[in-house]
């Protein structure tokens, strides 16, 4: 997965909750008509989620997506953090951080 094209995924979504375990994202619709967005979802279509994401759920009626994770594996303000943040450098050097921990 290349980092870079994950960073594209924060402009279309905020953080509206964000409980230790579990975080709910508003994602915008206009994500779907970005390529590089398709691009994404299409790599993680058919993939197992990483180990550390324990459940996910969508609702497309309020198009949220909450995410419910291993607090052990996750730290919760380095999740919050990488999905909020709109510092690119932050967002790399926690993405790296976590990729191995998330691909393993």
């Amino acid at each position: 997965m290349d980092l870079q094209s994950l960073s594209v995924l924060r402009k279309y979504i905020n953080v509206v909750d964000h409980k230790t375990g579990s975080i709910k994202l508003k994602v915008a619709m206009s994500a779907l008509s970005d390529p590089t967005v398709k691009k994404i979802i299409a790599q993680f279509k058919d993939n197992k989620l990483p180990k550390a994401i324990l459940d996910t759920h969508i609702n497309i009626f309020t198009q949220t997506l909450t995410l419910k994770y291993d607090i052990s594996i996750i730290d919760p303000k380095d999740f919050e953090e990488i999905l909020a943040t709109k510092d690119n450098t932050k967002f790399l050097s926690l993405a790296e951080k976590y990729h191995s921990i998330l691909t393993a």
